[in-house]
């Protein structure tokens, strides 16, 4: 299983709910909890036999055994269960499997191997989600060092892809890995909603990094999110980058930039009324100082005429709240 919960699996719950809606069954969610980091996403169902209610809790310790910084701040739903040797070897055994099955999908696929070379490993997540259309264009806005740009080039061939990336050290790996390959271009900016030189707080999981500081939330969820140095990058706006109008359709947005979605897309011109499905990284808590939430995202996208039609890879707070999801609009559900 390769995404993350819907919004079905965040709802109350009673009686026989996990045995009857198929996409939230508690052996489909105990086990994509424990090899996928979301373990807090799991509900406390209500009127739950005692076994289901120990194999949840269970799930819910054992996020906590895999991830120790967080370990004293998950309160228990019983005092009583406490950590055990064989919990310990099974979170142990599950992150291993996690990891096995990334590095297979990996080594499975020829471009993804060759990536490795270069300290790159693909967004597997998306390999085979069906939430990506099948665009002509793909704008990757956050390319980072080309993670699910490496999953896009290889699952749409025929598409343009053109990604954004304004740190010199990552886009350096991506230019290696999309080297000899056609139809693909890489700018060296942030995208943003007025061109300008801007601080670039670079931390030490490069991928977190952002125009806004980090909060505590944030680096309790990451301890990669910690400032390590900070840099001046150029911002421009999408629609002085690129001529919109004449990206071939399908086109397909794909964003992650850590808090500053919004002034993304309000730089984006005519891209509002050509862009037919957006995939974007958004928080449910404020993880970076003045960021646009969720719902402010969700509301600036309904005005342009998209619906959002999926919500994945939920990651949670140790106490259970959603933290950030990749949220999935589309014209044709709207």
């Amino acid at each position: 299983m390769e995404y993350g919960p819907t919004a079905a699996q965040t709802t109350p719950v009673r009686g026989d709910f996990w045995k009857s809606n198929q996409h939230a069954r508690l052996d489909v969610d105990f086990r994509y909890d424990l090899t996928h980091k979301h373990i807090a996403s799991v509900p406390r169902p209500c009127a739950m036999s005692p076994s289901i209610r120990s194999q949840v809790h269970l799930a819910r310790r054992v996020r906590a055994i895999r991830h120790p910084y967080v370990m004293n701040s998950l309160g228990p739903m019983d005092d009583s269960f406490a950590y055990s040797s064989l919990e310990r070897a099974y979170a142990t055994l599950a992150m291993a499997v996690h990891r096995a099955q990334k590095l297979g999908v990996i080594v499975a696929t020829p471009r993804y191997r060759a990536a490795l070379r270069y300290g790159v490993a693909a967004a597997t997540e998306h390999h085979r989600s069906p939430h990506i259309p099948t665009p002509a264009s793909i704008l990757d806005v956050g390319a980072n060092r080309g993670q699910f740009a490496l999953v896009a080039r290889h699952r749409f061939p025929s598409a343009a892809l053109l990604c954004f990336e304004p740190l010199p050290e990552p886009r350096g790996r991506l230019e290696r890995i999309m080297r000899g390959t056609s139809d693909v271009q890489i700018f060296p900016y942030a995208l943003g909603q007025a061109s300008a030189t801007v601080t670039f707080r670079v931390t030490t999981d490069d991928d977190s990094s952002s125009i806004l500081p980090a909060t505590s939330i944030q680096r309790s969820l990451s301890p990669g999110s910690a400032l390590n140095y900070e840099t001046q990058v150029e911002v421009r706006r999408l629609d002085e980058v690129l001529d919109i109008q004449r990206l071939p359709r399908p086109i397909f947005l794909k964003i992650d930039v850590q808090g500053t979605e919004l002034d993304v897309l309000r730089g984006a011109g005519a891209l509002a009324e050509l862009v037919d499905d957006i995939l974007v990284e958004c928080s449910f808590l404020e993880l970076y100082e003045g960021q646009a939430l969720a719902a402010d995202v969700v509301d600036f996208l309904n005005g342009w005429g998209l619906r959002m039609s999926g919500v994945h890879n939920v990651v949670a707070t140790p106490d259970g709240r959603s933290a950030q999801a990749d949220l999935h609009f589309s014209r044709s559900a709207a």
